[in-house]
Parts: C-alpha cells; structure tokens; sequence
C-alpha cells in the first residue's frame, strides 16, 4: 500500500469538469482552463458526513435497548491553503499567481475566462440620475462579449489609475452596456470615452499595475471552478468550489502570505484505479506550471500604513485630504469573507449531499498593531486614540481612510490595500513590556452626496487592491 507525503503534492484550479476514465483525459486539461497555484505545508481538503441516531427506550423485565444510526447527509468539502503574494511582469504587464484565485473571490461565474483578454477601447459614456442612483451608458469601438451580471472594470490609459468596477445591468447592444456607477455622486470619476478602457475580469493587467476590486460582487454565486489535489500515488478532485475568505497576516518577521479557504460540493478520487487514465492525467497536470517570471516575494517589514481622518480619500474620488497618522506597524492582518452557505436536500432515505451555495454578507475587516507612541510624536498612534476618544460620545459613524503598502510605498515591488471609508474602533491598549495598541476596522462601501463623503450599505467599493512589479 502506498503512502503520500505531502511535499510531493501539486494543487490545481480548474473549470473542467472531470471527463470520465479514459486514456485521453489528460487532453481536457490545458493551460487555458487548468492553473497550477504554488502553495505552503499545511494545505488540507476533507468532507465529512452527518448521522442521525434513533434510539429504543422501553419498560419491562427484557427492555429493548438497541439503537440504529443513518447517514443522513454530505457536509460541504472544507479546503484551505496558503500562498505567497507575488508579483511580477508578464512582458510589460503586472500580473501574479494569485489573480486566479482573486478574480474567484471577486468575481461572477465566466469572468475567468477573460482574465487575461486584450482591453476594448470606450467610445462613448452618458449617464443618467434617477431616484435609484446614477447609471452609465458605455459604448464601446468594438463588441465587449458580456452579458447580464458580468462584472468588468474600467481602466484610464490617461492616468494610469483604475476608474471603477461594476456589475453590468443591461446589454442593449454588442457595443453598449449599463450599469450602476459605485463612485462619487459628482461623476469625477465616470470613464472618459476614448481614454478609457474596458476590462470583462475582475482582475486586470496594466502596464501601471495588476488590480482587483469588489465593486462587482454583488452576486449570489461566483465564479464556478474545481480543485485539484495530485497526491504521490491519487488525484483527488473538490468540485464546484467558492472561495469563502481571504486573510492576508502582517508578521514583520515573515513573508507576505494569504490564507485561501472555501467550500465544495463533492470531495472524489480521480481516475481510481484505472492505471491509463490516472497516468494521462498525470502527464498533462505535469505540463502545467506556474509562470516562469513570478520569482519575487515580499517582506512584511517593509509594509507601511498610511491612515487618514474623516472625508480624506485624495485622487480619482475627488475628496480633500485630511489629517495622516503616522504608523510604524508591528503586526496585523486584513480579512476578506463572503459568508458562503451551501444548500443541501433533506430526502428521507438517501445521503443527501451540497448543490449549490449562496453568498452572504462580505466582511472586510482588519486590525494594525503598532506601539503606542505618545508626546511630541504628531499623528502618531497616540494622538489617533486622543482624537478618538474625545469623540466617542458623539460621533457614531467614526469615518476614515487606509491605505496599507505591503511592501512598502516606496518600493516598486509592493502590493496595495486601499480602503477609502473605513469605520474605526477605538485603539485598545495592551501593557506589556513595550505599551501597544491595536485598532480595529471595518471597511464600508460609500458615496458622496453635496461634496460629503459619507457611508452607503449599498455600494461595494470598500477595496481595491493593486499590484506593483519591476
């Protein structure tokens, strides 16, 4: 009987739906549909089934004692792995081994299809103010293949800068499209025709950087895919997987990491025993690799915060600056949940298993931990609690800005976490040796109403986030 160990394993994100036992089912699997991820010990995927026991309690001299138990269901697949965040150009492009997995976090099923797709050219933008938002109508030079609940994003060649995500709405011709515009209600940062361009993935590649925002999430299923384990001696498959979270950790002693975990409906070894089919399909997950330029990782130590006060997000979103409070961090870490439920039946008689799952409310959230610098320091960590706590009384929605480099600001090799409106908590403090506070917060989706910035539970540009490479 042979074993596995689990260095030897390989992990794959496919949307193929495993073909059958055969001697070419390794040709299902390409370079197109099928992507390796590069992940750390400690990965695991298990899928566990729920009983029920019946019981026998009666009077008498010989009392019947016995009891009966049932499979009654399949609990959804649990998965979790860990990879490096990695930047690097693809030619003149920033891109990273993770957009795979972004773009599924983020993204509406067919938009990974696209991830890689060349941009198309807007011609010409108009929009329109009604009592339920503002809408946008882009008409593009060429046809953009979307469809109703695509998500895509807008890109400015001009400034170089992400001008917004969305989820589109309506699709009255093969060059035009509507949808609801997610920025500020003064339209500073609705596309300009012929200097923007129009991105059908959630994740999209520039020669500035690689970026994915949530602006497009409000969806009740994501992007559909499969999971590939290729032990030593079996390949197990988790099909129809979501990705429930996304935990990147500041351990300034480390290196930059995100924690994957997620869900899928069925847990199943591949091939089996049939020898031909399990070494074809071995040969062609083999062929798959990782791209060959993505060599760079980043530090911990180097990330820099930079945190603002109310009404401070500068550039595209036309707010004033405000005050800065400096930070040097000592730890911390930002989550990204979607909440996924799975739904199973309840047929008498059978083990019922998953099929499908919902998203549910996206939390992002996030707590810095950092000295408590106090005295001549200006807008340091002690003059954030300063501030805060003389408003705690009165101020309900205690609204500000963060923007977290991990990597550095400075570096051009560096990934950013930008969180225009973030609701924050007041700094606790915990005395050790080095008296230290944590702050925690919750990023909100806003909009921006008589030159006020202010929250909005409907909009969804809580996050954007950006990758830079050399």
């Amino acid at each position: 009987m042979a074993v596995n160990l689990s260095r030897n394993t390989k992990v794959y994100l496919t949307t193929v739906d495993y073909p059958g036992d055969s001697s070419t089912v390794g040709a299902s699997y390409t370079s197109a549909n099928t992507f390796a991820l590069p992940v750390l010990n400690g990965f695991a995927f298990s899928q566990k089934a729920e009983s029920s026991t019946i019981t026998l309690s009666e009077a008498g001299d010989t009392p019947i004692r016995g009891s009966r138990s049932f499979n009654t269901k399949l609990n959804p697949v649990d998965w979790n792995f860990s990879t490096y965040i990695r930047p690097f150009k693809n030619a003149t492009k920033v891109s990273s081994i993770e957009r795979i997995l972004w773009n599924c976090l983020a993204g509406g099923t067919g938009s990974l299809g696209y991830i890689n797709s060349a941009a198309v050219t807007i011609t010409a933008v108009s929009t329109a103010t009604t009592e339920g938002g503002t809408y946008v109508t882009a008409t593009a030079g060429a046809s953009h293949t979307m469809q109703v609940n695509d998500c895509a994003s807008f890109y400015s060649t001009v400034v170089n800068e992400l001008k917004g995500s969305f989820r589109v709405l309506s699709v009255p011709t093969s060059t035009t499209l509507v949808f609801k515009w997610n920025g500020p209600d003064n339209y500073t940062n609705v596309p300009a025709p012929t200097t923007t361009t129009l991105f059908k993935s959630v994740w999209h590649e520039t020669t500035a950087y690689g970026g994915v925002s949530f602006a497009g999430s409000d969806l009740n299923t994501l992007e559909k895919f499969n999971l590939i384990f290729a032990l030593d001696n079996g390949i197990y498959q988790v099909k129809n997987c979501a990705i429930d979270s996304a935990d990147i950790s500041f351990d300034i002693n480390g290196i930059a990491t995100i924690d994957w975990k997620g869900m899928g409906a069925v847990l199943s070894e591949l091939a089996g025993t049939n020898s031909t089919a399990k070494s074809s399909m071995t040969t062609a997950l083999g062929a798959i690799t990782a791209h060959a330029s993505a060599t760079n990782y980043i530090t911990n130590k180097l990330s820099t915060v930079d945190l603002y006060g109310a009404s401070t997000l500068t550039g595209a979103l036309g707010m004033a600056k405000g005050t800065k409070y400096k930070m040097a961090l000592t730890g911390g870490s930002i989550s990204i949940k979607n909440n996924i439920q799975y739904v199973t039946p309840e047929v008498l008689g059978s083990v019922n298993a998953p099929i499908g799952y919902f998203t549910g409310t996206r939390d992002i959230t996030g707590s810095l931990n950092a000295y408590l610098r106090t005295g001549a320091v200006e807008g340091g960590t002690g003059a954030l609690l300063d501030d805060m706590l003389k408003y705690i009384g009165s101020v309900a929605e205690p609204e500000y800005n963060i923007k977290v480099s991990i990597g550095g600001l400075a570096n051009t090799l560096r990934v950013d976490l930008e969180m225009p409106s973030v609701a924050l908590e007041v700094p606790s403090v915990d005395v050790q040796d080095v008296v230290s506070t944590t702050i925690n917060f919750k990023a909100q989706g806003f909009t921006r109403d008589n030159s006020v910035n202010k929250f909005d539970v409907e909009s969804t540009n809580s996050l954007t986030i950006k990758y830079y490479a050399p």
